[in-house]
């Protein structure tokens, strides 16, 4: 409810004080404005060795020692929370109305903008150009709540995550689907650790070298992929073709 409240009033909350009873249930809490309380100040000796190499994180946020809160205390029979005390007041300006789309709660990138940048990072399309496009074909950056940063740290984080593991990844997914799909072959090396090369073949596919005879197709993108691997796919090779 506050949350809703805050997203219209035009500025963003935090979750504050939090007591626990001994069973493990919340007793007490408190959400508060996100300027509230002073910032840190942050010292840091560039000439001392053990911090000099520390990262220090920076943010946009301004505190202000904003009052504005809500707090929530369970009742007397634990079966509900009441709402006990309401500071309405702020000491800060609100959002305004065109930048409420940039706050950090509206910045989260949805499943569709997932899904729009995983297809666009099949063609070796970044973040960064992914974003514009996005913007493009939704009516504009306005339209758009996620920032050209968020694009590129899902990126990253999407990497960082796979990581080495793809050629894995691409085995589970040919395995998975020999096992529930009918008529499906598949077959892969592996030499010195590394995944060297595999051929699959669908229903279809053997229907079409029935049919048809000798057919070969392979990737035109060869060493010109974003990993700079020699890798060409084989659909089917018949009788009295060399490779």
């Amino acid at each position: 409810m506050y949350e809703g409240y805050a997203e219209k009033a035009g500025f963003s909350i935090r979750l504050s004080t939090q007591n626990c009873l001994k069973s493990g249930s919340v007793e007490r809490k408190y959400l508060v404005c996100n300027r509230e309380g002073l910032s840190k100040g942050v010292y840091k000796d560039t000439m001392n060795e053990e911090t000099s190499e520390n990262q220090i994180r920076t943010s946009s946020i301004s505190r202000t020692v904003c009052m504005a809160r809500v707090k929530f205390k369970l009742n007397e029979s634990h079966t509900e929370y009441e709402l006990y005390d309401f500071v309405e007041e702020h000491n800060h300006t609100f959002i305004p109305v065109i930048y409420r789309n940039l706050t950090k709660k509206k910045k989260k990138l949805t499943h569709r903008e997932k899904m729009f940048m995983q297809q666009l990072g099949g063609t070796n399309i970044g973040a960064t150009r992914a974003h514009h496009l996005y913007a493009a074909t939704n009516g504009g950056y306005d339209e758009v709540d996620a920032t050209e940063t968020e694009f590129r740290n899902h990126t990253r984080d999407l990497n960082s995550h796979i990581g080495d593991s793809d050629a894995q990844m691409l085995i589970n997914k040919m395995e998975n689907r020999l096992k529930n799909v009918a008529n499906f072959s598949f077959e892969y090396v592996v030499e010195d650790s590394q995944l060297n090369r595999l051929i699959w073949a669908d229903e279809m596919a053997k229907y079409n070298y029935k049919e048809f005879g000798d057919t070969i197709s392979f990737d035109a993108t060869f060493r010109t992929n974003k990993s700079a691997k020699p890798f060409w796919t084989m659909v089917l090779l018949g009788e009295g073709c060399t490779a």
